[in-house]
């Protein structure tokens, strides 16, 4: 009984000490929280998009669409990142690296969002998304090479300083599926499942660009 008791007050401690570094951060979980619905509402207005953002759905919402100009842009939120999914198909060229002029107008508009509050970034990761087509070092290479093409767009006409936000670039190639990112455990099986027809193949193919955004203690 008296062990128990020990643990039960230990877990009480730590819980209370969870909770106050949590709230300690308060502050800065609103600034990252309105950051991310600035971004959002630029970006939805760039689009010309209709999507209802009321309710402040950009920070509350776990995932979010926003659907304009022929485009879709898939987010997911979690407390301190934001990750940006864009359809490969209206970026790229098939099966190159090459940017579509959709795509550009795509990356421009994004940029345009979040180049004005880039000093709340801590990182900004650009991930390459394939589908199961080809070889696998040809999807991890394309993968690659459009995630570069995102990073120099990203670094060069929209002005993202990679010397004062951490810029990475990676490539999962085909392994990495929309269906993945909803359960870690995957066999070759549920990837050939996430790749069975045309649409899934369609929204596997994509670029996805992270932002972590910055949290500490906030400034006054």
């Amino acid at each position: 009984m008296p062990a128990l008791l020990a643990t039960l007050l230990l877990m009480l401690v730590v819980s209370k000490l969870f909770f106050v570094e949590v709230m300690g951060g308060n502050v800065d979980l609103r600034r990252v929280c309105e950051a991310k619905q600035r971004i959002v509402v630029a970006l939805a207005k760039s689009m010309s998009s209709s999507t209802d953002l009321s309710n402040d759905r950009p920070c509350n919402d776990v995932e979010l669409t926003i659907v304009g100009l022929g485009k879709t842009i898939r987010i997911t939120n979690e407390p301190t990142s934001q990750r940006f999914s864009f359809e490969g198909d209206t970026i790229f060229e098939q099966n190159r690296a090459d940017l579509l002029p959709g795509g550009q107008e795509v990356l421009r508009n994004f940029g345009s969002s979040i180049a004005p509050i880039q000093n709340s970034f801590e990182e900004i990761q650009i991930l390459g998304h394939t589908d199961n087509v080809g070889s696998e070092k040809f999807n991890l290479q394309l993968g690659a090479q459009r995630a570069m093409t995102v990073f120099d767009y990203m670094v060069g006409p929209v002005g993202i300083n990679p010397l004062s936000t951490l810029v990475s670039v990676s490539s999962f190639g085909f392994y990495s599926p929309v269906a993945r990112m909803r359960d870690a455990t995957f066999s070759s099986n549920d990837l050939y499942v996430a790749n069975s027809d045309d649409l899934k193949r369609r929204n596997n193919r994509r670029i996805e660009i992270l932002i972590k955004y910055k949290f500490g203690r906030a400034e006054h």
